[in-house]
């Protein structure tokens, strides 16, 4: 029997693959310095806390390489 953790990665490892396949770039998280750079921001303001939907998230302050950008589990030792 398969854990919901163990299907999460299976997952996150088929989207990869799909998106290999059909040339739709990386679902990995930007650190959150090149996502910046990326998206040319010119300025920054505090908005307070705010939902964000997560198909909105590209980058990650540390971490990136924990979870892809559907927030999947990439590595097996987050298991705990």
């Amino acid at each position: 029997m398969s854990s919901s953790f163990d299907r999460a990665r299976r997952g996150a490892a088929y989207r990869t693959f799909a998106r290999v396949l059909t040339g739709r770039g990386s679902a990995e998280l930007l650190p959150l310095g090149e996502a910046v750079a990326r998206l040319r921001a010119f300025e920054r303001r505090q908005l307070g806390l705010r939902t964000i939907p997560l198909s909105q998230i590209v980058g990650s302050e540390g971490r990136v390489s924990d979870s892809d950008r559907d927030f999947l589990p990439l590595r097996g030792s987050l298991r705990q």
